[in-house]
């Protein structure tokens, strides 16, 4: 984002200088002031998309880590099914209960680089990690009724 912006900062200043250099003294100060005012409301619609952004992310991720704390709830759950059932529980349901961790954190990694991703690479690392999120989240409940955690045959 920020290099289409200096672009266009750019070709907004070349016209604006040929023009500059062409005028008389009091055109110069006229143009100027206009370039200057241009540029202060450019910056400051800089200002405000760069905050509306980092609002988006904020209270994306807010939501993004209350699910990881029902995950975490789901998965401490699992945790004491699967110690209840003790030598009841195969061993391929427990390999899948060790992938869910592992990719619970790997899951935990990404949102530790949210921060880093630029406004352009965010709308598909928002996307990417949404449908993840949502597929591990019917993934664990699939589990959790395969092995019965509520007792009640579902």
């Amino acid at each position: 984002m920020n290099t289409k912006i200096f672009v266009f900062l750019f070709a907004l200043l070349l016209p604006s200088t040929t023009l500059f250099i062409a005028c008389s003294p009091s055109e110069r100060k006229e143009v100027q002031a206009e370039v200057n005012e241009e540029m202060t409301e450019m910056n400051q619609e800089i200002t405000e998309t760069s905050a509306e952004f980092k609002q988006q992310r904020m209270e994306w991720k807010n939501d993004m880590n209350a699910k990881m704390e029902q995950w975490d709830a789901r998965l401490a759950e699992l945790d004491a099914k699967i110690a209840e059932q003790g030598d009841k529980v195969s061993a391929e349901l427990k390999k899948e209960r060790q992938k869910f961790g592992e990719e619970y954190a790997e899951f935990k990694t990404k949102m530790e680089n949210a921060e880093n991703k630029t406004e352009a690479e965010w709308a598909d690392f928002k996307a990417n990690v949404n449908e993840k999120a949502d597929k591990r989240a019917t993934d664990i409940d699939n589990f959790l009724k395969q092995i019965d955690v509520d007792g009640d045959g579902k």
